[in-house]
């Protein structure tokens, strides 16, 4: 199993960020790769919800289907199967004096040598695309709060 954790202090409350990221239709808004997400079932929040989350990969793309398997205030993980690995992530935000700080660890869970030997290699790349995609999060959740503050 490979895996990879990175932190990212958000200008916003906890209950912001945790928003953003527990709500799958928000997420084309948070990041230019997802260019859609629709729901598999009727549940929409919480632990359960199933989704495909379509994705730009280059000059294609590349449906994945997640499941949120736990769902607090706070702690958000999330499931999803795809060519051969299990990719196991949880997203926990705290509290911190000036806004709050999301950590995100993501387990990668291959069920070939041919695919643990791909997870290790690209691990660097994972870390650098999950960083960007905190610090997407943060300047948007730090705009909301923003303009929340202004209302």
């Amino acid at each position: 199993m490979s895996t990879v954790t990175v932190e990212q202090h958000i200008a916003a409350p906890r209950d912001t960020v945790f928003a953003a990221i527990a709500t799958p239709e928000r997420q084309p808004e948070l990041n230019p790769d997802v260019l859609r997400v629709e729901f598999i079932g009727p549940q929409t929040h919480g632990a359960g919800t199933r989704f495909r989350e379509t994705r730009r990969m280059g000059k294609k793309t590349r449906d994945f289907e997640i499941e949120f398997t736990e769902y607090a205030p706070g702690h958000l993980r999330t499931i999803c199967e795809a060519d051969g690995v299990t990719w196991d992530t949880t997203m926990t935000v705290e509290d911190t004096d000036s806004g709050s700080r999301l950590r995100m660890t993501m387990h990668a869970r291959a069920h070939s040598l041919g695919k643990r030997l791909m997870v290790r290699l690209f691990a660097p790349l994972f870390r650098r695309g999950m960083a960007a995609h905190m610090r997407r999060l943060a300047d948007y959740c730090g705009r909301n709060a923003m303009a929340q503050s202004r209302s």
